[in-house]
């Protein structure tokens, strides 16, 4: 079996700019939200102990209006100034309602901030990623698993990649172990390697031929590979997925067409 997985590699000095960057965002990120959430508990604590004062007033009230049938004009003066109470409260009640919904908008729009920066510090990739989460948490999924997948085949066909990807992923989250879930790790495994992410495509391929051998998508998978190892510089396990091609899944189209790379020299590619 080919190993299809490999770990990432990135320029160090770059990387520890970024983590740097990251790092300072998230802990001032983190230090405002600790702030925002410890306003709002304090407001809803505020707030319950005033729905309390709400509660007594309101039973004064009520004993008051039943005592007006049987007393004097000084219990209308006392419902009087009891409705005022009532009337006073709940307009701090409103505020504090209105304060916390502030509150909760804020820290919402806070954590949608942080995620831009973080996007926007991990380059445009992750930027696109995050607009095609927006869009997908718009999105009416399908319950139904075949047109959850076609769904976002069609996301892939129409040049939507992120947001093709977010669906993929998904697809998978829901039925790792279904038949169909190679087709899924292939046009995964292909968006990734449209962009030049020969790793993480790889890595897709890699479920295929490890867990849906017998599917489909398997000599597919293994053509797919041998591209990926090559643009990596990695002619000889480039060869090999070839040969697995031929030797695995002979009377595949894949095969016909690993033959024929295996008959002219290997090509070079360079890293990106």
């Amino acid at each position: 079996m080919l190993v299809l997985c490999l770990a990432a590699c990135y320029p160090a000095s770059r990387g520890k700019i970024i983590e740097a960057r990251v790092d300072k965002l998230d802990a001032n990120s983190q230090d405002l939200a600790r702030q925002l959430l410890a306003q709002r508990d304090r407001l809803r604590q505020e707030s319950t102990a005033l729905a309390g004062q709400l509660a007594a007033l309101q039973g004064r009230l009520d004993k008051l209006d039943k005592a007006s049938h049987t007393s004097d004009a000084d219990v209308g003066v006392q419902m009087q100034a009891v409705r005022e109470d009532l009337a006073t409260l709940h307009g701090n009640v409103d505020q504090y309602q209105h304060r916390l919904d502030q509150l909760d908008q804020g820290i919402q729009q806070l954590s949608a901030a942080t995620d831009e920066k973080f996007a926007a510090i991990k380059g445009p990739d992750a930027l696109k990623k995050l607009e095609a989460a927006k869009e997908a948490a718009a999105l009416q999924r399908p319950t139904d698993k075949k047109a959850y997948l076609a769904l976002a085949d069609a996301k892939a066909a129409s040049g939507d990649t992120a947001l093709a990807q977010t669906l993929y992923t998904e697809w998978l989250q829901k039925w790792p172990k279904d038949p169909l879930a190679a087709r899924a790790h292939l046009a995964l495994g292909t968006l990734d390697q449209s962009q030049n992410h020969h790793r993480e495509a790889l890595s897709e391929f890699g479920e295929v031929a490890k867990h849906f051998a017998k599917s489909a998508q398997a000599p597919a998978a293994l053509l797919h590979s041998s591209e990926s190892f090559a643009a990596l510089n990695m002619a000889d396990a480039s060869k090999l997925a070839l040969q697995a091609v031929v030797k695995d899944y002979p009377r595949s189209p894949e095969a016909k067409t690993a033959r024929a790379r295996l008959r002219k020299p290997a090509k070079k590619r360079s890293h990106r």
